[in-house]
């Protein structure tokens, strides 16, 4: 099992320094009391969320997180009757730099500006105009409700990794490292199981800095009294993040079955009604059957979970053309499964 570094900022931040070796070391690290309050803010954060909603900011990239009640709308969730529905699991994204900011500020602890990082002392980093937000209501359930299937998620090359920072609730996350690339599905499969993930509680006030192309992952939410709302970040140390189009809530796709180098992932009748993000380390290219028919092809070993990417154009600015074929541009972070 996987160690997670863990350190506490309940009396002072963190020192820039000490977050930035443990997490080009290791690639997730637990803050706790990264923004603790002085007494439970959930009332404050359910009435931030319900105005975030009123103003439209949910609509267009609201997801249900758990697999079940995928019928669930904004209003009746994040408008503020979630309480008297069954357990739900729901995202969106706040996608307007101005209420981005507005939203940090708000923050516990005297808020965060738009370069730092929860808990975290000095230095800065790059965000984008973007936030995401988590909420959860498993009050009335009788056992942890989970989100999606463990998974990696393609991140853009210039991003270091993703802050979540609970405000509310508890969120209970778990991790292990994805295998190396260039092991068989067999033998990924066979480490995988030899590996159990390691279960990471992050509670109101904490953060969790994870880099999600490198660690799979899956959450749950226990039952408990307390709302679980979080807000997350994708963040870099380097070059700032592209832009807005790299964080819309929309699907990409993940593997449902382990693949060699040459298998067939999806056929054109099969690709979904989105676009891959293109990544150097790509783990797929588009190529034609024997019947002339466009079709996904594995370019190194896939294992199920995994997040699909294909190579760079030779000419991205060349032509439109590119978004009319599989794997154009950049689609997002939230997956669903390839069929």
């Amino acid at each position: 099992m996987d160690v997670i570094p863990r350190v506490d900022a309940s009396d002072d931040k963190v020192p820039f320094q000490t977050i930035l070796d443990l997490y080009e070391t290791h690639r997730c690290v637990h803050v706790v009391n990264a923004a603790a309050a002085a007494r439970p803010r959930q009332g404050r954060w359910l009435s931030e969320i319900a105005r975030l909603e009123r103003l439209g900011h949910a609509a267009g990239t609201f997801n249900v997180e758990n697999d079940a009640a995928t019928t669930l709308t904004p209003r009746e969730t994040l408008g503020g009757a979630g309480a008297r529905l069954p357990p739900w699991y729901a995202s969106f994204v706040l996608g307007d730099g101005a209420a981005t900011r507005a939203a940090l500020r708000r923050f516990p602890r005297g808020g965060l500006d738009d370069g730092a990082l929860p808990g975290v002392a000095g230095g800065a980093a790059h965000h984008g105009d973007h936030a995401w937000f988590f909420v959860g209501d498993n009050r009335r359930g009788a056992a942890p409700l989970r989100g999606r299937a463990e998974h990696t998620d393609a991140l853009a090359p210039e991003i270091a990794g993703t802050w979540h920072l609970q405000l509310s609730g508890t969120k209970v996350w778990y991790v292990r490292r994805a295998r190396d690339g260039a092991d068989s599905p067999a033998r990924k499969r066979r480490r995988a199981a030899d590996a159990p993930a390691t279960a990471v509680a992050v509670r109101r006030g904490d953060a969790l800095f994870v880099d999600t192309r490198r660690w799979r992952h899956r959450t749950e939410l226990p039952v408990e009294d307390e709302v679980s709302i979080s807000c997350a970040r994708d963040f870099s140390f380097g070059a700032a993040p592209g832009d807005g189009a790299a964080y819309a809530n929309v699907d990409a796709v993940v593997a449902t079955a382990a693949l060699d180098v040459g298998d067939v992932v999806l056929r054109e009748d099969e690709l979904p009604d989105c676009a891959l993000p293109r990544l150097a380390d790509a783990n797929c290219a588009v190529a034609e059957d024997d019947e002339g028919n466009l079709c996904l092809v594995a370019t190194k070993p896939i294992d199920v979970g995994d997040a699909l990417a294909v190579p760079p154009s030779d000419d991205e600015d060349e032509s439109d053309d590119d978004d009319e074929v599989p794997g154009a541009g950049w689609a997002g972070r939230r997956y669903h499964e390839a069929p």
